[in-house]
């Protein structure tokens, strides 16, 4: 009987952490982390952990001694850490901190997720190359975390996502999501017509992570949809998809948002690199808007 190789994903019971442990455990023994979330299903031997705490995390690694270390948990929510950015920054930073230690203590290969917002939108089609530039604390604790991984090892993946859309297995939410959600219960959803990203989908983004962990390939990589849209064109794809009135969708602007926190204007990602690296293909809108 084939033994299958060890993996550890942290975040198990988010968004993108759920479906990575769903898509990779058929071929992978996997150990997934949680903190405020409990999940039990038998894809994988959950774990409840503080990351923040060193000796936690050295323990966790003892014990399960992984051939791979996926990094997905982070504290996400923008405004939150606008407000209150202790924790953010405890978790984003600090956490991530203590598994790049200890990935370089045992020479294991660490995939760390990051984003599309360590960079400040005002230019758009950003490569690897650009220098980041983030203007909310999010997307400084983001940064930061990429600077200790960095410093720490160099037998990593920094994945750089753009903004990830798609359903939820267990718990976290998407984009998406939120606007099918409010659509659901007959509520407009105001959307600004002039915030670009290049979508993502999270299927898509696990068939990538599945190949990641074959290659030789190490450093930072921005993975995202090919096409930019704004997040007007997001929520009409999800009207169409679920058959909503898209007269729910209220299109607003940056400039006459209230937002509490800086919005950035076009964090769309360039991913030349990406589509010469892997032989998965990466989608487009149109096939991205077909499977939320």
């Amino acid at each position: 009987m084939l033994i299958k190789p060890q993996l550890l994903i942290t975040g198990g019971s988010g968004f993108i952490g759920g479906h990575l442990v769903k898509h990779l455990s058929s071929q992978y023994t996997i150990t997934t982390t949680y903190w405020s979330h409990s999940f039990q299903d038998p894809a994988a031997q959950w774990i409840k952990i503080d990351l923040s705490r060193r000796s936690e995390v050295v323990t966790l690694f003892e014990t399960l001694n992984p051939a791979w270390v996926i990094h997905t948990a982070a504290l996400a929510t923008v405004a939150r850490g606008e407000k209150d950015p202790q924790p953010m920054s405890q978790i984003n930073i600090e956490g991530a901190g203590n598994i790049a230690k200890c990935c370089t203590q045992r020479a294991t290969p660490l995939l760390h997720f990051s984003t599309d917002m360590v960079f400040d939108g005002k230019e758009g089609n950003y490569s690897e190359t650009d220098p980041p530039f983030p203007i909310t604390h999010y997307g400084r604790t983001k940064l930061e975390a990429e600077k200790i991984v960095k410093h720490y090892s160099d037998n990593f993946i920094i994945l750089r996502i753009a903004l990830c859309l798609g359903s939820p297995i267990w718990g976290g939410s998407s984009f998406s999501q939120w606007v099918l959600e409010n659509m659901r219960k007959n509520q407009p959803v105001h959307l600004y017509v002039d915030q670009f990203r290049t979508p993502l989908h999270i299927i898509n983004l696990c068939q990538v992570v599945e190949e990641l962990l074959t290659i030789p390939f190490r450093g930072i990589l921005h993975l995202a949809g090919t096409e930019k849209a704004n997040r007007v064109q997001i929520g009409q794809a999800v009207a169409q998809q679920y058959h909503f009135s898209e007269k729910l969708i209220h299109p607003v602007t940056i400039t006459d948002s209230l937002s509490p926190y800086p919005l950035q204007k076009d964090l769309s990602l360039n991913v030349s690199k990406a589509k010469n690296l892997l032989k998965t293909s990466l989608w487009n809108f149109s096939t991205l808007a077909k499977n939320l």
